[in-house]
């Protein structure tokens, strides 16, 4: 089935066909372990401005490959890490892109997917180092949920596909972790059955049923 999808990037909230549905990130919030959130605004909006940069990057570099100067200062480390990883895993060309994905029912940015060991797999790429990993394998879950309802390549089973979190770093490498995505489904679903028991309690007025 296909689907329009709009995204404000501002406000970070997806409509698919006209109709507002949370994002894969927004069903996990409630496992959200920031270690950052008592830092100073301007330290919190500095992190996401690098991570945004970084993924940037990481497109510009698929593109154009390793050229030192095309690259911001504080973002070369991360690219170099990214530059070892495609290396290290033979990669060169991606089945996707940064591609915006829905279901119908949820939606989210999908950094990458490809071929590995035979298996499609779904990299999520981070920057930053204060992701839950409960946070990270449900969201790895959720893309491949999301490929399956879609019946992607003629996949139909969230276990069809693989995923994987690559850890860009400052120091210039990189870590890249496969994720249970069985795991991952045991975290979502609970997590979108607790989103959408507090949406639909929104819709009444924030009355909790029987009070």
């Amino acid at each position: 089935m296909s689907y329009k999808i709009e995204f404000d990037a501002e406000k970070h909230i997806y409509a698919v066909d006209g109709v507002r549905v949370p994002s894969v990130t927004e069903i996990l919030r409630f496992l959200s372990v920031d270690t950052a959130a008592s830092a100073a605004p301007w330290m919190r909006a500095q992190a996401a401005e690098i991570g945004t940069a970084v993924h940037e990057a990481t497109v510009l570099y698929d593109y154009v490959g390793f050229d030192e100067e095309l690259y911001d200062g504080i973002v070369l480390p991360y690219i170099k890490g990214y530059h070892d990883f495609k290396r290290d895993y033979r990669i060169k060309d991606y089945i996707l892109t940064e591609e915006k994905i829905t279901n119908g029912a949820y939606a989210g940015a999908l950094d990458r997917l490809v071929m590995l060991d035979r298996k499609p797999t779904i990299l999520d790429f981070k920057s930053g180092t204060t992701v839950d990993p409960r946070k990270e394998v449900g969201q790895v879950y959720g893309y491949a949920k999301i490929l399956a309802d879609n019946r992607f390549l003629g996949y139909t089973h969230y276990s069809d596909f693989a995923g994987m979190i690559v850890r860009l770093k400052r120091d210039g490498s990189y870590q890249a972790i496969y994720r249970d995505l069985q795991r991952g489904r045991i975290f979502f679903e609970h997590c979108r059955e607790l989103n959408d028991l507090i949406t639909e309690d929104k819709k009444h007025g924030n009355r909790i049923a029987g009070a």
